[in-house]
């Protein structure tokens, strides 16, 4: 029974995974198109309320736990929007999108017990649905790459700007960075931990990340490089490897593309502090006295901020003010018990752990990201758990069909 439960869960994520693609896909369309409908919030909504109904259903210890965090979580949002709604400080329209906005927070977190359900019964059809989520990332890049080559504005990261970037169909530029380091990571996972011989299809990832254009992902790809030459064996002869290439992109190469040009006139522009942060340190200045001038005690352990109207655009940061300091607390703690749960034996796990957090801290939509919730759990859960990962052999076991998305 256990057994045709997993696989049939696997086919519903497999499922929902190529359907929020699409769906995402339509949106960016869509949005490209001026036209403020949302296709993708349809298809998540019924999807997850299949994925709570199939949670309860099988109802163990973690997934009680899990969710009476989240309904604590749910009860201080309520109060902290109560306080808004009192203080006449949004509306119920506003009210409404916020609730949309608190769902995004904890949409990862309410479908995570079934995917950890696939894990545990069958850990193969988990390594499957990363593969699912792999070629969906490399075929984003794919689209990329022929927008740019094409002039397409429906695959631009900043559609109708001049700055540079390209997405593919990821409707958001936020979303996209974590999309891409998810799938940046597993490409890395594949070609040098578990020594596939994938090496084109790792640089086409990481070609399709310096299109993204996006500081967040050139942080990333900058964290990964160092990371990899300091697990290297040969840690000083690579160290002077990397000075030189540093030296020769940093003072002859980079200056000259456009990127550069863009960057380094907006720090002209704003400030080197303002435009590395992406206005965020002008926002926060701006609002922190507006948001916390009329709270109390209450609003300061359980939230109480419209993030409608202003939010920082940095995770840690509006964490705690959509939820309060023991909301924020309470959200992490289930983050880091359930998604980050593993036992952390190999370096490449806290790096991506780091990664994750290090990226939210300056950058927002990596807490509340609809778009990469259920690729993020599935990932997330790959790294920091699969055997697969430990064992070389037991990987080519695991794998040895993965080219075929079905069993």
């Amino acid at each position: 029974m256990d057994i045709k439960l997993s696989k049939g869960l696997y086919y519903l994520i497999l499922f929902a995974m190529i359907m929020f693609f699409i769906a995402d896909a339509t949106n960016k369309y869509l949005d490209v198109h001026g036209s403020g409908q949302s296709v993708s919030i349809f298809a998540r909504f019924v999807f997850e309320i299949i994925f709570i109904a199939l949670a309860l259903s099988i109802a163990n210890k973690r997934i009680v736990e899990l969710y009476i965090g989240l309904a604590i979580i749910l009860v201080f949002f309520l109060l902290g929007q109560f306080t808004l709604l009192s203080k006449m400080a949004q509306t119920m329209g506003d009210f409404a999108v916020n609730v949309k906005i608190f769902n995004k927070y904890i949409f990862a977190l309410l479908i995570y017990p079934i995917v950890e359900y696939v894990f545990g019964k069958r850990e193969d059809l988990l390594l499957k649905l990363v593969y699912c989520f792999y070629i969906l990332f490399l075929i984003n890049i794919i689209i990329a790459i022929a927008g740019l080559l094409l002039d397409l504005e429906i695959v631009r990261s900043y559609p109708f700007r001049d700055r540079f970037g390209f997405s593919g169909l990821i409707p958001k530029r936020n979303e996209a960075t974590l999309f891409y380091v998810l799938g940046v990571t597993v490409s890395y996972v594949r070609f040098v931990v578990l020594g596939r011989k994938e090496r084109l299809l790792f640089l086409l990832s990481i070609l399709g990340a310096i299109l993204l254009g996006t500081k967040g992902i050139y942080i990333f790809l900058v964290f990964l490089f160092l990371f990899h030459f300091r697990a290297n064996k040969n840690f000083l002869r690579n160290f002077f490897i990397v000075i030189i290439l540093g030296i020769i992109i940093g003072v002859i190469i980079f200056p000259q593309t456009t990127i550069y040009q863009y960057y380094s006139s907006q720090a002209e522009r704003v400030g080197l502090t303002t435009m590395l942060l992406s206005g965020r340190d002008i926002i926060f200045y701006n609002e922190i006295t507006r948001t916390v001038g009329d709270w109390n005690i209450i609003n300061f352990l359980m939230g109480g901020q419209n993030q409608n109207i202003k939010a920082f655009e940095m995770d840690f940061l509006d964490l705690f003010f959509f939820f309060g300091l023991l909301g924020a607390i309470i959200y992490l703690l289930l983050t880091m018990k359930f998604i980050f749960a593993g036992r952390y034996k190999l370096p490449f796990q806290m790096f991506f752990m780091f990664s994750y957090f290090f990226l939210a801290f300056f950058g927002g939509h990596f807490f509340a990201s609809a778009v990469n919730a259920l690729y993020f759990v599935i990932v997330a859960i790959y790294i920091n758990r699969s055997n697969a990962l430990y064992d070389p052999a037991l990987n080519l076991k695991l794998n040895n069909n993965d080219t075929s998305i079905h069993t």
